[in-house]
């Protein structure tokens, strides 16, 4: 029990009151401490991440304790140092304590950042033979809404000794002042910048058993890239084995007692046809790197799941959610031939990956699938690219059938070739992944030539962060980029030359010694438009990127959906409504994504609430945002959701929190809402909003002291004793 007791000594002006330690709250070092034990300086809450928002100030309370038994009170000096960057608004940096043995005191500062970036925060205490110091980040982030822009081009000189090309950004005069950053890049491996970014290929949440295959596929195809052609180096081997591990195991969570998976696992009723196929799939391929011991036994039950949904005609029965509704045949098609031909590419590859593997039936099923996909057609582009490649790894097609089939329905622009879902309800990751299935396709087919036309297609659309969309489009994508570089191999030697006509002039040299080092470089950003000149000259190919970021001071896109957020003083809620300008589609899975004032945290207890009474299907949180995974949205009324909040610090100017509802399959059908910090909407009663478990009084990170007049928690001091300390300590 931690207790106050009349020996707490402070400087500052606030009352004292209990603070909690254990895994949510509590007083932390915020840094490795050094010195002795009898004398600690400690931040409050200092376990917390520090960031805020330009315009924002904060409260930095530090307190002092005294541990030496016999020593009375002390007199400490403690000592704040501040960069440049940062101000002090009130309060004092150099000042005299006097703490009583067994006690501590406190003293609060006022800070108010003046730059963007990362900036060292640095406290330390002395009195006589005693000292400690910490060290705390503070990380300052711009205000407003995060845009991005990237723009792509391949330098192809294959045919030709030159090349030249034009890469236009544009920012706008409206964006937040500072926000703006331009990075441009140049690599002569096609999956450099993937290789570069494995880590964070994605930038929204990856959480579910599907999306958590984002942390395992890609290393998948990058390592058998990296095998074939020689280039797995110590340090890469090390990075693909250990994010493969960590996706590998993650992925078992997700598994049921029948060997079956499904997004969410055992909370889901079922195991899913589609999920299970894919997870086969991709555990097969791990398992043929032979870099990571998979489980073979998995695998097979797996497949004997698969096998066992067989129908007479040779299809597969669909049981489970599929959350990638495209999987389902797009708006017109079959979902049965769908989905039979993704999961009879599923079983061929575990046949191929894993020889003797032991699921009864297994050479039956596939004779059978095959047969049944010869006879079938499919009305959608999606399926006709699904069958072609489940045929393709069955050896039912020829490669001449394969090509003609893929190549009737692309499109070409610009020697560039895609395939679209135009006539189907058009999304970006929809565009993508049927792009990545063409190249699968006609790469196997040994049609190089068309295959690269796709390639400069896709590549112009991969981001910054080496991802594309979603996780099912950037599997398959990347999936095609590896197998494409595989078979054509890549011998480059080119000097490249970036400039803007003025402030900037850059030559890169790519050849194939540093062909996969991603090189790069900022130039500053002007208001208006940025035109990056890019020639070249020598042979081969590279892909020349630039990126720009900014931050708009609020929501530009035309949105699918209507978002609003209240607050409460402890409690939000945030509601979604679709617009008649969108339609959205029914049983897609959606993000609720709920951005926290500066300063609040969310009740851990009150998402976990949401979870097991299934409003939610899974809760995350990111950074500074709770991300809700809902089944579906409402296709005509509101969803809403709610969940208790505490605001753990001090923050002055809060600036305003973005919130977002999307589709997770088609992130461009959202909606955005930029929600601004009101104290009279903080100050009302949230007993009343239906979902609301009001924080208990004690209760484990739902405690909280706040007033009608006020709803700042006040946070306090008391005597810890040496255990809880050391709890604390050991969180941390």
């Amino acid at each position: 029990m931690c207790r106050q007791t009349p020996r707490l000594a402070q400087s500052g002006t606030r009352d004292p009151c209990r603070v909690r330690s254990g895994a949510e709250k509590g007083l932390t070092a915020a840094a490795p401490w050094r010195g002795s034990f009898s004398l600690r300086v400690l931040l409050e809450y200092g376990h917390l991440d520090l960031e805020l928002s330009t315009g924002e100030d904060v409260e930095l309370v530090l307190a002092v304790f005294n541990y030496a038994e016999g020593s009375g009170t002390l007199d400490a000096q403690l000592q704040v140092t501040l960069p440049p960057e940062v101000e002090l608004v009130s309060g004092e940096a150099s000042i005299q304590l006097s703490v009583p043995e067994g006690g501590a005191t406190r003293h609060a500062l006022r800070l108010r950042p003046k730059a963007l970036g990362s900036f060292l925060l640095e406290a330390s205490a002395s009195s006589g033979a005693f000292s400690d110091a910490l060290r705390k980040p503070l990380l300052v982030k711009p205000e407003g809404v995060p845009q991005r822009e990237t723009k792509s081009v391949v330098i192809d000189l294959t045919s030709s000794a030159s090349a030249e090309a034009v890469l236009a950004l544009s920012l706008p005069a409206e964006a937040v002042e500072g926000s703006a950053r331009l990075q441009v890049s140049a690599v002569g491996d096609l999956l450099g910048p993937t290789i570069s970014g494995l880590e964070r290929l994605l930038q929204i949440p990856t959480g579910c058993g599907e999306q958590n295959m984002i942390t395992l596929a890609p290393n998948v195809y990058v390592a058998k890239y990296l095998l074939a052609t020689a280039k797995l180096t110590p340090d890469l081997r090390q990075r693909v084995v250990n994010n493969m591990v960590v996706g590998y195991g993650r992925q078992l969570t997700y598994r049921h007692d029948d060997g079956s998976f499904s997004a969410f696992g055992k909370s889901d009723e079922s195991g899913s046809t589609w999920l299970t196929a894919f997870v086969l799939r991709v555990f097969a391929e791990v398992h043929g790197t032979g870099l990571v011991a998979v489980d073979t036994s998995i695998l097979a039950q797996a497949a004997s799941f698969l096998i066992g949904l067989q129908q007479a005609d040779g299809s597969f029965r669909s049981v489970g959610t599929v959350i990638h509704q495209e999987m389902m045949g797009g708006t017109s098609g079959s979902p049965t031939l769908a989905l039979s031909a993704f999961v009879t590419s599923a079983l061929s590859r575990a046949s191929v990956e894993v020889p003797n593997l032991s699921a009864p039936g297994l050479a039956n099923a596939l004779t059978s699938a095959a047969a049944y996909l010869s006879s079938a057609s499919g009305p959608s582009d999606y399926t006709v690219l699904l069958r072609a490649q489940a045929l393709g790894l069955a050896g039912q097609w020829t490669s001449d059938k394969i090509a003609s089939e893929v190549l009737a329905i692309s499109s070409t622009a610009d020697g560039k070739r895609f395939w679209t879902s135009a006539s189907e309800g058009r999304s970006a990751a929809k565009d993508v992944e049927m792009t990545g299935y063409g190249i699968l396709a006609l790469t196997s087919a040994g049609r190089l030539t068309e295959a690269f036309q796709a390639v400069r297609w896709l590549l112009e659309r991969r981001s910054d962060t080496g991802g594309f969309v979603s996780t099912q489009d950037t599997v398959v994508a990347l999936n095609a980029l590896g197998s494409y570089a595989t078979a054509a191999g890549q011998n480059v030697d080119l000097s490249v030359q970036v400039g803007n006509g003025g402030s900037f002039q850059e030559t890169l040299q790519i050849n194939t010694a540093n062909m996969d080092v991603l090189q790069s470089f900022t130039p500053a950003v002007a208001t208006g438009a940025n035109e990056i000149a890019v020639s070249a000259s020598g042979s081969g190919v590279a892909l020349v990127s630039a990126s720009l970021r900014y931050n708009m001071p609020d929501t530009v896109a035309i949105p699918c959906y209507d978002v609003e957020v209240e607050w409460y003083s402890t409690a939000v809620q945030a509601c979604s409504q679709p617009r008649s300008s969108c339609t959205p589609a029914a049983g897609a899975m959606s993000i609720i994504s709920v951005g926290l004032f500066t300063g609040y945290a969310a009740s851990v207890s009150s998402l976990q609430s949401l979870k097991d009474d299934k409003v939610v299907k899974r809760w995350d949180l990111g950074d500074g945002t709770v991300d809700l995974y809902l089944q579906e949205l409402s296709t005509t009324g509101k969803t809403c959701v709610q969940f208790n909040v505490t605001q753990e610090f001090q923050v002055w100017n809060v600036q305003p929190a973005l919130s977002a509802v999307y589709e997770y399959y088609a992130p461009e059908a959202r909606g955005e809402r930029l929600a601004s910090f009101a104290a009279k909407e903080l100050t009302e009663d949230v007993a009343s909003l239906p979902g609301i478990r009001p924080a208990k009084e004690g209760g484990e990170g739902d405690q909280t002291q706040a007033s009608a007049a006020s709803t700042r928690l006040q946070l306090g001091l008391c005597v810890l004793s040496s255990a809880m300390l050391h709890a604390a300590l050991v969180h941390w």
